[in-house]
């Protein structure tokens, strides 16, 4: 038991120091404190280190700590300072021990001397490790219950041209089957399960409960979908391979499968803009119409687009590191109520075990290729293929499909002003533009995420997909 609790208390720093290093800190103690003592929530913006100017980093480290670079963070000074003017009669007063808070309280009990305060600040730190790490032990076997499987009936795969298998997931319709097949794809840094984390709020149970027969696919990169030889670090993708290649190679296969000669897209945010550069480049001559969710064609540079204007930035291997810190933190955070989630999804209009679900199995590790794309695209206010020669953003009036557009009023990374502007620009004679907000008879502002997977998405926006869906499926050939 010894020899555990050592180990423990050994590794939990190092994995502490593992979780902050992808992860953004979601609380401190003084905002903790606050909420206790005067009710102050957790809205704040995380900003990179490159967006501030150096003397703040500065004003920090003197603020907090003059002595901050000529100690090992146990400021021995400081310490005998505390400790002789407690000898002196004064009330002891902490010592700043910056490597590890924790310590500081210790520091305030009645210490003698100097080998007195070590030892009790050893002990304190080690039975502080101890129960982080005890807690940490339970938390970990808890996990175990937001591991998750999609519930689809078949799975297929779809191989491109330049030898990718692409996983494709099929719900089979129930009762009388609508004539054309719906295929979902999803967002950056995403996979297929954002269409299935619970039962109760799956788009892809509810549209084949309702005839449809549903696919989801994932795109390169990502689950199942890999070349022959499986993962591996020197592959790279990017958005140009999803329109010449992924988005329509999976649409066809989904209509040999089903023996019908077009589908209907359902793209979310990246997959949707797949779909709008599809349509420009004559790469999506099988789609019947489109219904595209938080995907903009412009994005602003104050969005909090996840690996491009928000962590992780961190680039290792040819891969954004996304899936590591969301695994391990995901369900902490859901369950915590932390506000670092509302850019993902809205605490208000989600269930913790279906978010859980997603950061435990949804998130994959993403390209530098492609989250380098969407960063130029942001820097330059552009939307464009990578070699330059194609300008999607140029050329909007040529997406002339039928399209259901949809914008989630409290969409943090992909706000819907720009979702409307690009709506206003398409060519389509068939459009709709739908915002998912209070301000529009709904229940609640949506979210990024909750979109598709929030407690009132199934009672307010999936009878709006399928009714939509619905109506252009029964004229005939376009």
């Amino acid at each position: 038991m010894a020899f555990a609790a050592l180990c423990i208390g050994l590794s939990v720093p190092a994995l502490v120091v593992v979780v902050w290093r992808f992860v953004a800190p979601p609380l401190t103690p003084f905002m903790l404190l606050r909420r206790v003592t005067a009710g102050t929530g957790w809205d704040y913006r995380w900003m990179p280190l490159s967006a501030m100017s150096p003397e703040i980093a500065r004003a920090v480290i003197a603020a907090e700590d003059t002595r901050f670079l000529q100690h090992h963070g146990f400021d021995w000074t400081e310490m005998e300072s505390a400790l002789e003017a407690q000898r002196r009669g004064r009330r002891l007063r902490g010592a700043r021990l910056d490597r590890w808070r924790v310590i500081s309280d210790a520091t305030t009990a009645r210490l003698a001397d100097r080998k007195e305060a070590m030892r009790e600040t050893t002990s304190g730190l080690a039975q502080g490790l101890a129960t982080l790490g005890g807690a940490l032990l339970t938390l970990g076997r808890s996990y175990g219950r937001f591991d998750w499987e999609t519930g689809e009936d078949e799975r297929h795969t779809a191989r491109t041209a330049d030898g990718w298998n692409l996983a494709l997931y099929r719900y089979r319709p129930v009762g009388a089957p609508q004539p054309f097949p719906v295929l979902c794809g999803h967002g950056m840094a995403g996979s297929h399960f954002i269409f299935d984390l619970d039962p109760r709020y799956s788009l892809a149970r509810y549209l084949a409960q309702r005839g449809f027969d549903t696919w989801l696919v994932d795109f390169r990169g990502r689950g199942d979908s890999w070349p022959d030889g499986g993962p591996a670090p020197h592959l790279q993708w990017n958005f140009d391979d999803f329109v010449a290649h992924d988005l329509p190679t999976s649409v066809q296969r989904v209509c040999e499968i089903a023996g019908a000669d077009q589908a209907f897209w359902l793209g979310m945010e990246m997959s949707g803009q797949a779909l709008y550069a599809a349509a420009i480049a004559g790469s999506a001559r099988r789609v019947r119409g489109a219904v595209t969710c938080g995907s903009p064609v412009l994005t602003s540079a104050g969005a909090l687009v996840p690996g491009v204007t928000s962590a992780p930035k961190a680039r290792r291997h040819g891969r954004v590191p996304f899936r590591g810190g969301s695994r391990l933190a995901g369900p902490v955070l859901a369950y915590g109520g932390f506000g670092v989630l509302e850019s993902s999804f809205r605490r208000c209009n989600s269930d913790p075990l279906a978010v859980s679900r997603y950061f435990r199995n949804g998130i994959p590790d993403e390209a530098t290729d492609l989250v380098e794309q969407f960063s130029t695209w942001i820097r330059d206010n552009v939307m464009r293929s990578r070699d330059g020669a194609v300008t999607y953003s140029a050329r909007l009036s040529e997406v002339r499909l039928p399209l259901l557009v949809i914008a989630a009023a409290h969409d943090l990374q992909r706000p819907p002003a720009g979702v409307r502007a690009a709506f206003e620009a398409f060519g389509s004679s068939d459009k709709t533009f739908l915002l998912a907000g209070v301000a529009d008879g709904f229940s609640v502002d949506f979210g990024h995420d909750d979109l598709l997977a929030g407690v009132a998405s199934p009672a307010e926006v999936f009878p709006r997909i399928a009714g939509w869906l619905a109506a252009r499926g029964s004229g005939g050939d376009q």
